[in-house]
């Protein structure tokens, strides 16, 4: 990972298309045990995208390895029932992985807002997900 390209396992994953200067970070949306998630705005040529910043500082063996792990995955995946990874950059003694920005949230998230919701606008809103975590669960 260098300041505009990810490589791993030997692929280029990304090269010069997401630079730190292109995104306009905002909001906390997430905090993990090595990381935290950043709602972001990736400005690219003429259209805006919102994006997930998730950043990983490298101050400890314990952060690289989650890192390590979870980049593993993340580049082993081309289901559209997970969540994509876009890119990812080095600033400083972060690493940054940008990735695709799910606006309703967690599954716990619609879960949760589906209870307080009248039975049709409920249904509406969880239609097509056992489908989706099944397609997620089952991919390899």
């Amino acid at each position: 990972i260098g300041q505009d390209y990810l490589r791993f396992e030997g692929s280029t994953i990304t090269r010069g298309e997401l630079l730190p200067s292109a995104l306009s970070i905002s909001e906390i949306i997430g905090r993990g045990a090595c990381s935290i998630v950043q709602r972001a705005t990736w400005q690219n040529e003429d259209k805006q995208r919102t994006v997930a910043l998730k950043q990983f500082p490298l101050d400890c063996n314990e952060r690289r390895d989650m890192l390590s792990k979870e980049l593993r995955a993340l580049c082993r995946v081309d289901c559209e029932c997970l969540v994509r990874l876009m890119g990812a950059f080095l600033n400083q003694d972060t690493i940054s992985l940008v990735l695709e920005y799910m606006d309703k949230g967690s599954v716990c998230d619609l879960l949760k807002a589906s209870a307080s919701m009248q039975q049709h606008s409920a249904d509406e809103t969880l239609k097509g997900l056992p489908e989706q975590v099944v397609a997620a669960l089952g991919y390899q």
